[in-house]
């Protein structure tokens, strides 16, 4: 249900796909970052993941250490 009614957004999806572009980003990391970015996105009341969701998933996962390029 969430793939469906609640999927990032496309700038969100195009920040993984950099990552994972880059070498920093399996695909299991992505589902993993994706599934925290929808709780992220959650308890900022928004509907679905936003690219500041995603960042925020990336930092934490990475210790704060990931930086957008």
């Amino acid at each position: 249900m969430l793939r469906r009614d609640a999927s990032p957004s496309t700038e969100a999806v195009a920040l993984l796909d950099g990552a994972v572009r880059r070498g920093g980003l399996s695909a299991r990391g992505v589902h993993k970052a994706v599934r925290v970015a929808w709780s992220v996105a959650d308890l900022r009341g928004a509907p679905r993941p936003e690219v500041v969701d995603v960042r925020e998933a990336l930092a934490l996962r990475t210790g704060g250490s990931w930086i957008a390029a």
